[in-house]
């Protein structure tokens, strides 16, 4: 995940603002989301613009060798915006029933849009399936930790402002694997020095490279809300 941004030798040396560390959080920022969305919700296959194969893409796809059923583990809402008691239950149920449930490893990643349809889902019991966390202890449904994520919408290719449904996934930790080869990292090109000195601009070049990958489709589901 490379980046390279040019700032004017008169912003760097007028600014009153860290200009070069403004740079570097909005880049942090931007690049959270896009990895997060890369992992997660790219509905394509790994090509051009997707550099792994996403959940997504990995529950939406039929493996014969292990005998996965393309959309067996994921539940899209019939009423978009509005996922019911029913659809959340049957989403973690698809983890729940099969051979990689662990309840010490299982965690759901979502994206914010569902903390307001879950305000309103209740039991039977007329007990919210949704507990907000207190004091630093995280947010849950049925028992399970979730994390918040602004990448866990669908999109076509990787990116950092992905626009369509967002995603719920139940997964567990073990299965999830991020590979770390360097970064995130930065490097800073003053503009006085070589070529870039024609220019009077200076090159603020970051970078993260990672891989990702999701042991079994068997031990992951995903509701699409």
């Amino acid at each position: 995940f490379p980046a390279g941004i040019r700032v004017a030798e008169e912003d760097i040396n007028d600014s009153l603002p860290n200009i070069i560390a403004t740079k570097m959080k909005d880049w942090a920022t931007s690049y959270a989301k896009v990895l997060d969305n890369s992992c997660l919700a790219v509905t394509a296959a790994p090509g051009t613009g997707v550099p792994f194969t996403s959940l997504y893409n990995l529950l939406h796809t039929t493996d014969a060798t292990i005998g996965y059923t393309a959309d067996s583990n994921i539940t899209t809402a019939a009423t978009a915006g509005a996922p019911t008691y029913d659809e959340f239950s049957t989403t973690i149920g698809l983890v729940e029933v099969g051979d990689y449930y662990d309840p010490a490893t299982m965690l759901s990643i979502a994206h914010p849009a569902f903390r307001k349809s879950l305000r309103g889902v209740k039991d039977l019991q007329g007990e919210p399936i949704f507990i907000k966390g207190l004091a630093g202890t995280p947010d849950t449904i049925f028992g399970v930790p979730i994390r918040w994520s602004l990448g866990a919408r669908t999109s076509a290719t990787a990116t950092a402002s992905p626009t369509g449904r967002p995603i719920m996934a139940f997964v567990s930790t073990d299965l999830m694997q991020l590979g770390i080869r360097s970064g995130p990292e930065s490097v800073f090109i003053d503009g006085r020095d070589g070529l870039s000195a024609l220019t009077d601009e200076s090159i603020l070049k970051m970078r993260s490279r990672r891989g990702w990958a999701y042991g079994h489709p068997a031990g992951a589901s995903i509701l699409v809300g």
